[in-house]
């Protein structure tokens, strides 16, 4: 059975919190009754940490019953549950109302809620919001809780001025750190001691340590801080003045430039120059400096007949700082400044820079017009000039002006080097160009493609300036010249051929004619040796004949004439022998004599002797020489 109990009062409240239930009254409701079910069981679970029972059941036992008992708790397990949007408005209804004991629970919860607000705060960059989270917590805390409030001061704007300071933005970094109180946590202090030094590193070169030091960087910030202003001459002052209590490379550096930013180029460069020596880091922003005075520095008497004053050198350079800080619309601000005074090295800048944004006929018009008036860099105006009228006049879709002219560099050094196959084919790729052209033509012509020469002449006829009056005759002379020297020489490998198979040919007849003398010599002897068988073939037959004669009896003069008979055989035998060797030694002696009388004619003939070379260039290889070099 529910056991009644009385309406939960507010005005009771302040004694009742302390008490581990809620009173009682005859009466009560039954959302009443139900609440106080709730609420102890609330109660309970928050006691021994169950949050979301907690929260569960004083939630229910609240829309039951709203009062502050419930609400004390129920503000106190949504914090701690991590829902502080919604504990927030719970505990600040409570202000004011509670017991010394509760009301330090219930600002430890709102002060944690606060807290977490500014950690969220802090990881988004909103500082301002941390600030005023911060700012928001009232009352005493516990000693953890004040630790920790004490160590979120400040460590928004040291995270974004670390960041910051690392991307070597120190003013900016050091406008957070001096709007951070002086009361903060250690961790905090110590970020604030390491960026404030190491941006006084960065921003003047060093850590003051002196007084002298500290006030000379004291003048240093306000130089800085009025040159960052666009207030050179405030900045000249107060760097000036730091100069004299402090001569350090950094402070001489912004110097440098606050003397550099207010026109005055002799100053920057004497404080630059001073600067560099100790701090040669510094070097490539001096020589920046000392090229663009070089460019730009009015000097006193000019233009002549009308020279400017003081104030007008100093407009005349404020324009040129305007148009050379420009990337649109410079162009036309720099030209518009030669009708004050004609500065030849601006139209050579100028002309740099119109070559660089591919308005090559510009360029060259603005690089004429200082042409004779540059003395020490006269050469520069010249090639640039030269490399700009290239550009202008080349055709060649799509290939960038630069690849174009390294062709033609190449293809130039190869034909002078004799190479006119090698420069053909380094620059046959690029034709549009009247000076590939003129390369490709002369190259043609020393190899005799005159048909080749004439599809070039005309593209090399627009060069500037153009090929000399004889230029194109002196190429047909050369072209003409090489199918000469090609001719002649093709003749003479010809005749050198046809020389070296009669003399081979003559080299085989001689052979067989000293074969042939050789044979009849043989025969000769074989000849001498038949004649001498044959005469003493005859002196046998002639004995033979003698003993027949003085034969006495019959079986003598039988074998007398036998032998004798014998004789005359081998005398006939010998006899056609003889004449017989005799005429073939004859034979082969006349016709080897023929042969090597052929022979020898045909040596004749065919004398083994070089051919006079024809220069295939004539006088037209002087065509290149005088191309323009650049």
């Amino acid at each position: 059975m529910a056991r009644p109990f009385s309406c939960l009062v507010l005005a009771i409240a302040a004694t009742a919190l302390a008490s581990p239930s809620i009173a009682r009254s005859p009466g009560a409701s039954a959302d009443e009754d139900a609440a106080l079910i709730l609420y102890e069981a609330g109660r309970d679970a928050y006691k021994r940490g169950d949050d979301a029972t907690a929260v569960r059941e004083l939630e229910r036992a609240f829309a039951l019953a709203p009062n502050d008992f419930i609400r004390f708790y129920l503000g106190l397990s949504l914090e701690r549950s991590g829902r502080c949007a919604d504990a927030k408005a719970h505990l600040a209804a409570l202000a004011g109302k509670l017991p010394p004991e509760q009301e330090d629970a219930r600002l430890a919860a709102a002060a944690r809620c606060a807290l977490a607000e500014v950690d969220a705060f802090a990881q988004d960059g909103d500082c301002t919001g941390a600030a005023a989270a911060l700012g928001g917590i009232r009352g005493r805390l516990p000693a953890d809780l004040e630790a920790r409030r004490l160590g979120l001061v400040g460590a928004c704007e040291i995270r974004k001025a670390t960041t910051l300071s690392e991307a070597g933005r120190c003013g900016e970094a050091m406008g957070l750190v001096d709007s951070i109180p002086k009361a903060v946590g250690a961790e905090v202090d110590e970020a604030r001691a390491r960026i404030t030094a190491e941006c006084q590193r960065l921003t003047a070169g060093f850590v003051p340590k002196d007084a002298s030091q500290r006030a000379a960087f004291v003048l240093l910030k306000a130089g800085l801080k009025a040159l960052e202003a666009g207030n050179p001459s405030l900045a000249i002052e107060k760097l000036e003045k730091a100069l004299k209590l402090y001569d350090e490379p950094h402070i001489r550096l912004l110097a440098a430039r606050a003397r550099y930013a207010a026109l005055d180029c002799a100053g920057a460069l004497a404080h630059g120059e001073i600067a560099v020596r100790g701090l040669p880091e510094a070097k490539n922003e001096i020589e920046t400096m000392r090229t663009w005075c070089d460019t730009f520095d009015v000097p006193e008497g000019v233009p002549q007949g009308a020279p400017l004053d003081a104030r007008g050198r100093l407009s005349l350079m404020g324009r040129y700082r305007d148009a050379t800080a420009l990337r649109v619309g410079g162009f036309d601000l720099l030209a518009s400044t030669f009708a004050t005074w004609d500065n030849p090295r601006a139209r050579l800048f100028l002309g740099r820079r119109l070559f660089a944004a591919g308005r090559y006929a510009e360029a060259a018009a603005m690089l004429d017009a200082a042409a004779g008036r540059l003395t020490d860099r006269e050469a520069e105006a010249t090639a640039l000039a030269a490399r700009a009228r290239f550009a202008a006049a080349d055709d060649n879709p799509g290939v960038p002006k630069d690849q174009v002219h390294d062709a033609w560099r190449k293809s130039s050094e190869l034909l002078s080097s004799g190479d006119a196959k090698g420069a053909v084919a380094a620059a046959s790729p690029y034709p549009r160009n009247p000076w590939v052209a003129r390369v490709l033509a002369e190259a043609y012509a020393r190899q005799g493609d005159c048909d080749a020469v004439a599809d070039h002449v005309g593209w090399a006829a627009r060069s500037v300036p153009p090929p000399g009056p004889n230029w194109a005759q002196s190429l047909d002379d050369t072209c003409l010249g090489v199918r000469r020297a090609e001719r002649v020489e093709r003749d003479r490998v010809e005749r050198a051929g046809q020389a070296v198979a009669a003399r081979s040919r003559s080299r085989v007849q001689r052979g067989v004619g000293y074969g042939l003398l050789a044979a009849g010599g043989a025969c000769v002897v074989v000849a001498a040796v038949a004649g001498w068988q044959y005469g003493k073939a005859v002196s046998d037959s002639d004995d033979a004949m003698a003993a027949y004669s003085a034969a006495t009896n019959a079986g003598a003069a039988t074998s007398a004439r036998a032998s004798a008979g014998d004789a005359r055989t081998r005398a006939r035998t010998w006899s056609t022998v003889g004449w017989s060797v005799g005429c073939a030694a004859v034979a082969a002696a006349t016709a080897g004599g023929v042969l090597w009388a052929l022979a020898d004619r045909k040596d004749r003939a065919f004398p083994v002797v070089a051919a006079p070379w024809v220069d295939p260039a004539g006088s037209g290889g002087a065509g290149l020489a005088a191309s323009a070099r650049f």
